[in-house]
């Protein structure tokens, strides 16, 4: 969600110009009351995008939330080596949702494991992301040699 113009306007009209919410109505053609709206509404935007910088998990569709939920994983970190495969074994995970768990683990330099199964392509695709120290670090031949 973003902040529309009005919002932007309110807050900074209430905050830098100290205006009370009968002043902004006035000049806006509001009522008071429906200022008060549009204020809540803009500070709880501008909470969840500060929450959102601090926890990137708060960014994914419910989906997503509610598969990271049963894998019990309370911050980015502990997705650290999960891989597609896994993910596409939990229950109410496809492949668009796995698509979305992956893509912010890389977008915050997660390492993402290595996928066997049907979806080799897509494990191609992680790894020329990732950086070879990455790639190496959870290499499982790496010791067969």
């Amino acid at each position: 969600m973003k902040l529309r113009e009005a919002d932007r306007l309110i807050l900074e009209l209430r905050d830098n110009e100290g205006l009370t919410l009968q002043e902004i109505g006035q000049r806006m053609g509001l009522t008071k009351q429906r200022i008060h709206q549009i204020e809540e509404r803009a500070r709880m935007i501008v909470r969840l995008a500060e929450m959102a910088k601090e926890n990137p998990l708060l960014k994914l569709s419910a989906r997503a939330k509610r598969v990271i939920a049963d894998l019990e994983v309370t911050s980015i970190e502990d997705l650290r080596g999960m891989n597609y495969d896994t993910l596409m074994k939990m229950r109410h995970c496809g492949e668009k949702t796995a698509d979305e768990i992956i893509d912010l683990m890389i977008e915050n330099g997660i390492p993402v494991g290595i996928s066997y199964g049907k979806d080799k392509k897509k494990s191609a695709q992680e790894l020329k992301k990732r950086s070879m120290s990455d790639f190496y670090e959870h290499n499982p031949y790496k010791n067969a040699q």
